[in-house]
């Protein structure tokens, strides 16, 4: 041996490390738990979001419910549904029957929008149009539920309709939540003035209280009617905000906290940003309209049954235009008369809900 490769006398030679690493099975085995452990957490962090949502959506309509309380705190009754879908809201024209906007417009100064209520004050002609179609556009927030969509404004796609004292609009709000306007079958309704008649003109010349069988509201039935096979009330509504409304809590016979007041609607999932559901395809200030009013009746024409769903494809014409619902999986939010907000499931007892929507019939109970 070398005299350079000899140990010197006392010293050792230290053992070299022994390296490790995962073979492949292992390291194939361990992506497999950490895939298996990430798929037990995601249904839990999707249940989250959407517990967290529900919540929002929840305290939104809770808002909304006070608005409508202080709305009748200083009107003496709670917010009209206005005249047509062709008529938006007019500061000039106060904030009952003679008010041809929704209900949503008329809330506007009790939930921090009054310079949006007042726009275009005093103004005349084409100023008058202009300052209707900036309101018409404007973006606000606490309209949409989080779980469906996260704005309020959206594309105006809807053709062959003209509104009244308004410029022509591309954009326009829209609304997540619909006032309930009783257990008619049709919260609609029928007969109102034409659009871009004089207003004085149109106030006079319809017939507002549908006594003889044509005119507004006289296709309002309710369908307590069918339920216990008497005469259905017509050309009455039955809920708390409905076409020329001015329904005040000691007409709520059966009970502030028994009443629904606004709650969550049905729309089609295929048309959530497009604006072509046939309850969402108007702005969110018109009046009487299936897009911001909904009923609790629990069949439609010939008594054919509606059931309560979460939203689905295709089109809501005829049926979840007339229901509440939401995107929800198992139910919907829904503010009563007291400002609780209650979480009705869609499988609720359907002669509950119509009873809920329906202020007077003596029939009293909280879904």
């Amino acid at each position: 041996m070398s005299p350079l490769t000899q140990p010197l006398e006392g010293s050792r030679f230290l053992p070299r490390p022994r390296i490790t690493a995962f073979t492949l099975v292992e390291l194939l085995v361990v992506i497999a738990i950490i895939g298996v452990l990430v798929a037990l957490l995601l249904p839990a962090i999707q249940a989250a979001r959407e517990a967290a949502r529900r919540t929002q959506c929840s305290n939104q309509l809770r808002q909304l419910a006070v608005a409508f309380q202080n709305h009748h705190d200083a009107h003496k009754h709670l917010p009209t549904g206005g005249w047509g879908f062709v008529w938006l809201g007019y500061p000039e024209y106060g904030f009952g029957k003679e008010q041809p906007g929704g209900w949503l417009y008329n809330i506007l100064p009790f939930i921090e929008q009054t310079a949006l209520h007042d726009l275009g004050r005093g103004a005349v002609g084409a100023a008058r149009d202009a300052a209707t179609r900036r309101r018409v556009e404007a973006p606000f927030e606490g309209m949409n539920c989080p779980t469906r969509r996260r704005t309020n404004v959206y594309d105006y796609t809807s053709t062959g309709l003209t509104f009244s004292y308004s410029e022509p609009f591309e954009r326009c709000s829209k609304t997540d939540y619909a006032a309930c306007a009783g257990d008619m079958i049709q919260p609609e309704a029928f007969n109102a003035p034409a659009p871009n008649a004089p207003y004085q003109q149109a106030l006079a010349g319809t017939d507002w209280n549908g006594a003889d069988g044509s005119g507004y509201g006289a296709n309002w039935i309710s369908a307590f009617g069918f339920k216990y096979n008497t005469t259905a009330d017509k050309g009455v509504g039955t809920g708390v905000v409905f076409g020329r409304s001015e329904i005040n809590f000691r007409q709520v016979d059966d009970g502030l906290s028994n009443t629904y007041m606004v709650g969550e609607k049905y729309m089609s999932s295929d048309h959530y940003d497009d604006g072509l559901d046939e309850g969402d395809n108007e702005p969110a200030f018109a009046g009487n309209n299936a897009d911001t009013l909904r009923t609790t009746s629990h069949v439609r024409e010939l008594n054919r049954p509606l059931q309560l769903a979460a939203d689905g494809p295709g089109s809501s014409n005829d049926v979840g235009e007339r229901m509440f619902g939401s995107a929800h999986a198992s139910g919907f939010n829904m503010a009563m008369c007291d400002t609780s907000v209650a979480f009705v499931q869609f499988d609720v007892d359907p002669e509950v809900h119509r009873a809920a929507g329906h202020r007077y019939d003596g029939v009293a109970g909280r879904p």
